[in-house]
């Protein structure tokens, strides 16, 4: 298996997919750098391959890894998260419209759509704190702070799975049309100042 980092062919021992990437983020993080793409014989890796990764080559001709300066990606990936933002909004409003016309069922699929974009936000969060090393919590958000951005969507999605799991319609819809809605401009606020920090290299990186 031949491996490659940024267009360099490196040695790997013993020479499996798992070692391979192991050595390719040690050498990243040593140079203040994280691994962004794996392209296996030219095809993007899959997440189970990343995540469960053989223990030898696995059949595979070609390992590439390309490397990036965490900021400028983390910066990237926070935006195109606040970007999400718009649809989720969009879902939340179609899922709260069908509910207070009666139509529940129809209101699962937005609904549903709503709550995994919330997941995925959340998620690149974490993410970014982890390659940056930067406390979201201390982010000042307008008038507020990243930690009640934080803690305020966790109350406000409690609540939509009680009134979900509790069969409470009128709750869920005003859950969805109000307290979600607002969550919408804090945490755009909150996605926006996180990337501004990534932007001046605030932080250190980690391996990615």
């Amino acid at each position: 298996m031949d491996v490659y980092l940024d267009g360099q062919a490196i040695q790997v021992e013993p020479c499996s997919v798992s070692r391979a990437l192991d050595v390719a983020r040690e050498r990243a993080q040593e140079a203040g750098r994280i691994v962004i793409e794996v392209r296996v014989d030219g095809t993007p890796a899959s997440g189970e391959l990343l995540d469960r990764p053989p223990k030898d080559t696995g059949g595979i001709s070609e390992l590439r890894m390309l490397t990036a300066a965490p900021g400028p990606f983390v910066q990237e990936t926070l935006l195109n998260a606040a970007e999400l933002l718009d649809q989720t909004k969009s879902d939340q409003d179609d899922a709260a419209e069908l509910i207070q016309r009666g139509s529940v069922e129809e209101a699962f699929a937005p609904l549903q759509r709503a709550l995994q974009s919330w997941a995925v936000v959340q998620q690149i969060l974490d993410r970014s704190q982890q390659l940056l090393s930067i406390d979201a919590g201390s982010v000042v958000v307008g008038d507020s702070t990243g930690m009640a951005c934080i803690s305020g969507l966790a109350e406000r999605l409690k609540e939509v799975r009680r009134a979900l799991a509790e069969e409470d319609w009128t709750a869920l819809s005003d859950e969805l049309a109000y307290e979600m809605d607002g969550q919408i401009d804090r945490w755009r606020q909150l996605l926006t100042a996180l990337a501004g920090a990534a932007a001046v290299g605030e932080g250190g990186g980690s391996s990615g």
